[in-house]
C-alpha cells in the first residue's frame, strides 16, 4: 500500500517539475516576445508560482526515494509529514496564490491588450500604410456591404475611379519621397471632398477608388465639382514646381444589379486609358 501511494506520489511529482521545466525552457525561448507583448511580469508571476509548487514536489521525491537509503522509510515518511505539515504547505499555498494573481493579471490587463493587438493587425491588413486610407482587400470588403444599403434604399451606387497623373514623372524627377507626398495629398483632398459614409481606397500605385451612395441632396457631380475645386485650392495654396491632376472616371450602378468590383475596375481601367490617350492626341 505504501509502495502503490509513494508511485503514485512521485509520478505527480514528475509531472509538476517537468512542466515546471518546460515553461522555464519557453520563457527563456520567447523573452523578448514576451517582453513586446508586454506580458512578460505575468510569465514571470505564474512561473514564479510553478517553481515553489515544483521545489514542493521535488522534496517530496527526495524524502521518498533519497532518504530511505539512509533510514528507513517509516522515518522519511514522517520527516515528508513533518514537512508537510510545517514547511511544504507555506510553498504550497505561496505558489497557488502566485498562479492565482498571474491568472488574474492575464484576464484583467493581458488579454484585453492582446484583443487590441488582434484588432490592429487586422485593422492593419486592409488599410493602405502610406496614405491611412483602404486598400484593395479593405475595398472588396466593404464593397459587398455597400452594394446592400444601396439595394436596400432603392439608392445609385457610384464608383468614382482616380489616377494620380504623372507620379512617374515626379517620382523620376523630385525622388520618391515627393511622390509619397503627392499620394498623401491626393488621399487628403478626397478626405476632405467625401463624405464619411462614403469608402475611400488606395487600390495601386496611383489609383484610388471612391464608393458613394447618391444622395438627394447631392450628386456625383456635385462631389466631382467638388473635387476639383479642392484640387485647384491644393495647387494654389502649396508651392509645388508641378501640378497635381487626376484622371476621372464615374461608374454609377443601378439599384439590383451585380456588384461586380473586378468587372468594374477592368471597366474603368479601360475607360480612363481611352480618356488619357484622347488628351494626347
Amino acid at each position: 500500500m505504501i509502495s502503490e501511494s509513494t508511485l503514485i506520489m512521485t509520478i505527480i511529482d514528475l509531472v509538476i517539475i517537468v512542466i515546471t521545466c518546460l515553461l522555464f525552457w519557453n520563457y527563456h525561448q520567447n523573452r523578448e516576445l514576451l517582453k513586446q507583448l508586454k506580458i512578460q511580469r505575468a510569465a514571470v508571476i505564474i512561473f514564479g508560482g510553478f517553481f515553489l509548487i515544483a521545489a514542493l514536489y521535488f522534496a517530496d521525491i527526495l524524502t521518498m526515494h533519497l532518504l530511505p537509503r539512509f533510514i528507513s522509510m517509516d522515518k522519511a515518511m514522517e520527516i515528508m509529514k513533518d514537512l508537510h505539515l510545517n514547511t511544504n504547505w507555506m510553498l504550497s499555498s505561496t505558489g497557488l496564490l502566485l498562479l492565482f494573481i498571474g491568472i488574474i493579471y492575464l484576464n484583467k490587463i493581458i488579454f484585453p491588450r492582446i484583443v487590441l493587438y488582434q484588432n490592429e493587425l487586422e485593422l492593419s491588413s486592409i488599410t493602405d500604410e502610406l496614405t491611412g486610407l483602404l486598400n484593395r482587400r479593405g475595398l472588396l470588403s466593404f464593397a459587398q456591404k455597400q452594394c446592400e444599403i444601396a439595394n436596400r434604399n432603392n439608392l445609385n451606387l457610384y464608383f468614382l475611379f482616380l489616377d494620380v497623373d504623372g507620379l512617374k514623372e515626379i517620382n523620376d524627377t523630385h525622388g520618391h519621397n515627393e511622390g509619397d507626398i503627392v499620394l498623401k495629398a491626393t488621399a487628403s483632398i478626397l478626405n476632405e471632398t467625401f463624405r464619411t459614409s462614403d469608402v475611400i481606397s488606395r487600390i495601386g500605385g496611383d489609383e484610388f477608388v471612391v464608393m458613394a451612395i447618391e444622395n438627394p441632396e447631392i450628386s456625383i457631380d456635385q462631389f466631382t465639382n467638388r473635387l476639383k475645386a479642392n484640387l485647384a485650392a491644393y495647387n494654389t495654396n502649396t508651392n509645388k514646381p508641378y501640378k497635381l491632376s487626376f484622371s476621372m472616371r464615374a461608374i454609377p450602378l443601378s439599384p439590383g444589379k451585380p456588384c461586380d468590383l473586378d468587372e468594374l475596375l477592368s471597366e474603368a481601367d479601360k475607360l480612363m486609358y481611352e480618356q488619357k490617350n484622347s488628351y494626347n492626341t
